[in-house]
């Protein structure tokens, strides 16, 4: 699979690449000063950050005309420094074309390295003294490989490894940030956890904000995948600092085109919830209790099928949120222990009765403490 994703920095480098607008913009986005260019005077840092607060808030015409400067005054010094490449004998050629190559994957990396908070700016730093080469093909201008490198990033717990593969889930290629999301989710640490909950805020003021027109439909559709998928990690690895932000998603994007199979299915997300076991993402499930669409089908014995619908699942997902056994509100279990309603009298009596108990036990602010922790 893979997605057109837009960037403001693309008119630079591309694939800088990142499905998110303004997540990994400038040091300016994240707070960070950006320190001076080597070699250059402070007189050029300063036009050089004058032009890019034009490309990044001016109207449209300045900011073609700052573009356009922007690359005259960064290609310049480059392309004259060069010179004539063919003219080089072709060992010569290569040398080159592989060291400008380079430049590229390090100013990228750079760019990503300086929107980064500590400690993961310094987990990155870490994984790129001991993996260097590694680090700098994951930000290649070639897809096939950066999704390489992300293949071969050591799973290492609580290392920089989680701070790069939340990077690549931005990443323009839609099979390098699923491979990322996919090993991600095999990780499941704290670090990447943390960081995939930067890139779930981000994705959801993007889709909210209106960023992705009728024309981009299909591109926000793949970020709300990547958003379920990243919620599906950070349930994994029980990072309960981001249920804030996992229920502000569920939220906004459970009510849209976008959570349909595929894309933001919401039973990944109650089985994400519940595993956060965090009380405070109840009432975002609550909502959901009248999703009547299927979910999966049970079987519950010889020619016992049973439905389960998105709405049992938020239900199963708030049992185990509040510690209540499925079987006093009407769920049967088969052998491999399979939970579903037998009928559907037994389902709207099922929802009834939790609808009962919770407006009769659950306080009426959620709980900021975590549900008991399970084994």
């Amino acid at each position: 699979m893979r997605s057109a994703t837009p960037h403001l920095l693309c008119v630079l480098l591309t694939p800088l690449a990142l499905l998110i607008p303004l997540a990994l913009l400038s040091p300016f986005a994240s707070g960070q000063s950006a320190s001076a260019v080597q070699g250059s005077s402070p007189a050029d840092n300063d036009a050089l950050r004058k032009l890019i607060e034009q490309i990044a808030s001016a109207d449209e015409d300045d900011r073609e005309d700052a573009e356009e400067e922007l690359i005259r005054r960064l290609s310049g010094p480059l392309v004259a420094a060069v010179g004539n490449l063919e003219a080089r004998p072709i060992e010569q050629q290569a040398r080159v074309v592989r060291a400008l190559e380079r430049y590229q994957s390090v100013l990228r990396l750079e760019l990503a390295r300086v929107s980064l908070r500590e400690p993961d700016r310094k987990l990155l730093d870490e994984f790129t003294r001991s993996q260097r080469a590694l680090v700098e093909q994951l930000f290649s201008d070639a897809p096939a490989l950066r999704l390489a490198a992300v293949r071969r990033i050591p799973l290492k717990p609580d290392s920089g490894a989680g701070v790069l593969l939340a990077l690549k889930v931005n990443d323009a290629d839609g099979d390098v940030a699923e491979a990322a999301l996919d090993s991600a989710l095999r990780l499941r640490d704290e670090v990447v956890a943390r960081s995939l909950v930067h890139y779930v805020r981000s994705a959801t003021q993007a889709i909210a904000g209106g960023y992705y027109g009728p024309q981009d439909s299909d591109t926000a559709a793949v970020v709300a995948r990547f958003v379920r998928m990243s919620i599906e990690v950070i349930g994994a690895a029980r990072y309960r600092e981001g249920v804030p932000d996992v229920v502000a998603a569920v939220r906004v994007l459970a009510r849209t085109p976008f959570a349909a199979p595929g894309f933001f299915e919401l039973p990944p997300i109650a089985a994400a919830l519940a595993e956060l076991g965090d009380r405070r993402a109840a009432p975002v499930l609550m909502e959901l209790l009248d999703q009547t669409g299927s979910s999966r089908v049970v079987s519950l014995g010889p020619g016992r099928l049973a439905t389960v619908t998105v709405g049992d699942e938020m239900l199963l997902a708030l049992l185990r949120l509040y510690e209540r056994p499925p079987a006093d509100f009407g769920f049967q279990a088969n052998d491999a222990g399979a939970l579903a309603f037998p009928d559907e009298d037994t389902r709207v009596e099922g929802h009834r009765r939790f609808r009962l108990w919770h407006r009769e036990n659950a306080p009426a602010t959620p709980e900021s403490q975590p549900a008991q922790e399970r084994k």
